[in-house]
């Protein structure tokens, strides 16, 4: 390929949104964590960012008439410490693989990063995305985790019985027939406490009206262990997108305070017997292999696993840099 036809990058508009899109549809293994396969959606996400004042910038590669790749950035602010950190988005087109591209988007969104004072840059690759991993490698970035994909038939379910020690649990639905006080509040609470141990949430910016939003998808299926009025543990579930007979498992967490009790086991055990209850077959759910606890608990249960995603992050406070080789 000519020299003449090397991509030119610039600034994301809005009028990319629906060829950035295309470029994550047509990612073999499927999206990575905040990609967005449709347009309407990609916007909608970049308007929250500014809204709240999230460092945040889009970059496309242009070659021709088309896009040869994006890139995104933006600022997390979910975590323990406070500490500032950026999420790296990178999508290549399959004919523009292995021609420098990632390395020249990289290096302008980790500048801006540095720029912005971020401690850090974390991305995650599909684990059987081997170019990936290698490309990510080599820049500079070390694996922080396996996020790994569990899956369990139903049918087969083994679910063990919580602790002694673990208290009621009653669905969200349940909680607000028996009018219960400011229950959205006092879950939504819960949820942000839960996200401080959780390195791969839903959202990326929280308010209540997304929870609210969010958690009204299928009260009967979201699950909270309550104690003397305190909301302590909760069990999310929703329908998979495109398949009417699986759910997906979008949290289980207890309060640290808690923990220890068997209220994780119980909450599990629970959701999956409403699951059987409502007629699901299906169960998936993604769990870092640093939460041991809660693999033990999904092992117990029956699901099996199978690859997921690797999670890795760079420091951009250490003055030693990496070496960037084209790919």
């Amino acid at each position: 390929m000519s020299a003449i036809q090397r991509p030119a990058i610039r600034l994301f508009r809005d009028g990319d949104a629906a060829a950035v899109a295309a470029l994550v549809c047509a990612a073999p293994d499927g999206p990575c964590s905040f990609e967005h396969d449709d347009a309407t959606a990609l916007l909608a996400f970049d308007r929250q960012l500014r809204q709240r004042g999230h460092v945040a910038a889009r970059l496309v590669a242009e070659a021709g008439d088309g896009l040869a790749a994006a890139a995104a950035l933006f600022e997390t602010r979910w975590g323990p410490g406070g500490v500032r950190r950026g999420w790296l988005l990178l999508r290549v087109a399959p004919a523009w693989r292995g021609r420098g591209i990632a390395t020249r988007l990289f290096g302008q969104l980790r500048g801006a990063a540095q720029r912005a004072g971020l401690a850090s840059l974390h991305a995650d690759a599909r684990e059987r995305d081997a170019a990936a991993q290698r490309w990510a490698q080599r820049h500079g970035f070390a694996v922080q985790m396996r996020s790994i994909l569990c899956r369990l038939e139903l049918a087969r379910a083994t679910p063990r019985a919580g602790g002694a020690g673990a208290p009621p649990i009653a669905t969200l639905a349940a909680l607000q027939a028996a009018g219960a006080p400011d229950v959205l509040g006092r879950a939504f609470a819960l949820y942000r406490t839960l996200l401080e141990d959780i390195p791969l949430p839903d959202q990326v910016v929280l308010t209540p009206e997304w929870f609210a939003e969010f958690i009204g998808v299928c009260p009967d299926l979201c699950l909270i262990a309550h104690d003397g009025g305190q909301f302590i543990g909760m069990c999310i579930l929703q329908p998979a997108a495109g398949d009417a007979s699986a759910l997906e498992q979008r949290l289980t967490g207890v309060i640290a305070s808690q923990r220890g009790r068997g209220i994780a086991t119980a909450l599990k055990c629970a959701s999956l017997q409403a699951a059987r209850a409502a007629g699901y077959r299906s169960i998936s759910t993604w769990i870092e292999d640093s939460n041991a606890p809660m693999l033990a608990i999904s092992r117990a249960a029956g699901f099996s696993e199978h690859p997921g995603m690797v999670v890795y992050h760079q420091s951009l406070t250490d003055r030693r840099r990496a070496d960037h080789p084209s790919v």
